[in-house]
């Protein structure tokens, strides 16, 4: 087959893969069938990192040089900036990081994936240390920062299908809810706490049979969070209110037992929709 037909049925593969018309799992298994026909006999193949640095130009070295040690100009004289622009600066290096992991979301899987924890990292980290510079109340500044970046979060494990990311969204929601909780009702007792959290995490076991049917990369996704949230009574109780329950270690033991046999029981539905 030659070069022009590939490209046209790689373009093919990549049009069934955003709408959708096949599973993820054949899209990448048709795009590295072919790919490894076009791409198994070029002389980039062997091209490593090992390469790169060994046989990198001057150009290249005083880029990557110039771009760390602008990197450690800003955090070392951070704290100096004013509060806008250290704002600008997190949201530019996050966005940095963001546009390249989507950017090599289709040939570069793994990096894609590192630059878009780098940039989530940069945007909590640098976020937590603004509030800490400028002084603003810890209380109302951390919940704008964890509402903030689990919006960015949700939207941006969606859009680049990434579920950890997607997940660690809804774990900004769920530590909120956690936060909201503890100010409404600061006194709530363990069985209190079951009926705010368990009707959450049957919602989230729905969509994630509904997701597998109309959306099928969050299905996993909602099945993880309906799992986080089966525990997070017990989280809740512990961690964040230091509640002491002496039948603590009975009762988890006791919902352990009765998530395993819900998962037991439904084994044949849920393992289908988080591995198609």
């Amino acid at each position: 087959m030659d070069q022009d037909k590939r490209k046209i049925i790689l373009k093919e593969i990549d049009h069934w893969r955003r709408s959708r018309l096949l599973p993820e799992q054949y899209c990448d298994f048709l795009e590295n069938l072919y790919k490894d026909q076009t791409e198994g006999s070029s002389p980039r193949s062997g091209f490593t990192l090992n390469t790169l640095i060994q046989q990198g130009s001057l150009k290249l070295w005083s880029l990557s040089f110039g771009i760390i040690s602008f990197f450690f100009f800003i955090v070392f004289y951070f704290n100096v900036f004013p509060w806008g622009l250290q704002i600008a600066i997190t949201l530019l290096l996050s966005a940095a990081c963001y546009a390249l992991a989507a950017y090599h979301r289709r040939d570069k899987a793994l990096f894609s994936m590192s630059m878009a924890g780098l940039g989530s990292l940069m945007l909590l980290g640098f976020g937590s240390w603004i509030i800490a510079i400028q002084g603003w109340p810890p209380g109302i500044g951390t919940t704008l920062l964890i509402a903030f970046c689990g919006f960015v979060w949700l939207v941006l494990g969606y859009a680049l299908r990434f579920g950890i990311i997607s997940y660690c969204g809804f774990a900004c929601g769920m530590l909120l809810y956690a936060f909201l909780l503890g100010q409404l009702n600061p006194d709530a007792s363990w069985g209190m706490l079951q009926v705010f959290w368990l009707p959450l995490a049957a919602i989230f076991f729905w969509l994630s049979w509904l997701g597998y049917h109309r959306l099928k990369a969050m299905a996993p996704v909602f099945f993880a969070v309906s799992v986080s949230l089966w525990c997070m009574p017990e989280a809740d109780a512990l961690l964040l209110r230091d509640a002491e329950i002496a039948a603590m270690p009975a009762l988890i033991l006791m919902k352990i037992v009765a998530a395993f046999l819900l998962l037991f029981g439904l084994r044949k539905k849920w393992v289908v929709w988080i591995t198609s």
